[in-house]
């Protein structure tokens, strides 16, 4: 059995059901930004996470980076990493029309937070786009 939730969390989740129209725009706007053009703004990141990456593989080790679906546009840097330097496989979950599943509010604990059922379903589409990977070892933006 979980813990009950905090007050302080209950009221999060009632804010979340009580904007739900907020909530419907955000994934519509997320739906357009993934049609529209790549902009390589975020420099310093970028230059953050290619060291890591760069770091890692000195170790032999393959970096495999993942994208939470979230509703806060940020262009991805590990898809820029990926475009500038072919670099690393990438999951990109932030997708709703690939994966809508994880957009249903009733797969959501809030804007920014699966529930239960988001959680099972993300760790699923996790373990399909690594089954993918590991076919091919392939750096690449998964689901190609």
């Amino acid at each position: 059995m979980g813990k009950k939730p905090a007050k302080s969390e209950i009221g999060r989740r009632q804010r979340f059901l009580n904007n739900l129209d907020d909530y419907y725009q955000r994934v519509d706007k997320l739906k357009q930004r993934n049609t529209a053009s790549i902009n390589f703004s975020k420099t310093y990141s970028l230059k953050v996470l290619k060291n890591m990456c760069d770091r890692i593989e000195e170790q032999g080790i393959k970096p495999i980076l993942f994208i939470s679906p979230t509703l806060e546009y940020q262009e991805s840097t590990a898809i820029e990493l990926y475009k500038r330097y072919n670099k690393s496989a990438v999951f990109a979950l932030d997708n709703p029309e690939i994966f809508p599943t994880l957009y249903q509010v009733e797969s959501r604990w809030g804007f920014a937070h699966l529930n239960d059922r988001g959680a099972r379903e993300f760790t699923r589409f996790m373990a399909e786009q690594f089954a993918q990977y590991l076919e091919t070892e392939k750096s690449g933006i998964y689901p190609f």
